[in-house]
């Protein structure tokens, strides 16, 4: 089987390794909070027709290895994800309730705001 992908006018390969890390490199994802990211970013990539490959939560950062297709651009995917996870899974902050903290005292006010883009 190859590792290129077909549409209907293209063949494609555009694998891309995104790093997501913390606010100040706070060590909020732990826990509960690892499998709401984990799931998040899995069902949004599902929707966006994106593969996730692999997916490494650690306790500041997130590893994520993605086939993105051609007629989904990588800025687009990476903000509506950022997004997603900022404001997952109903609209409201949702990973304050699972680090049992309010708005105003956590880290995550822009959760990931630093991130590194490499195409593979």
């Amino acid at each position: 089987m190859s590792r290129f992908k077909k549409l209907s006018q293209t063949i494609w390969y555009c694998q891309y390794h995104i790093v997501w890390v913390s606010k100040y490199r706070f060590r909020v994802l732990i826990d509960n909070v690892v499998r709401e990211v984990e799931k998040c970013i899995r069902i949004f990539s599902e929707q966006q027709e994106c593969e996730v490959k692999e997916l490494n939560v650690q306790v500041d950062h997130v590893h994520l290895l993605v086939l993105v297709p051609p007629k989904v651009s990588i800025s687009g995917y990476v903000g509506a994800v950022r997004e997603r996870l900022n404001l997952a899974p109903s609209g409201g902050k949702a990973f304050y309730p699972l680090l049992g903290v309010s708005p105003k005292q956590g880290p995550l006010g822009s959760d990931f705001y630093r991130l590194l883009i490499q195409r593979s």
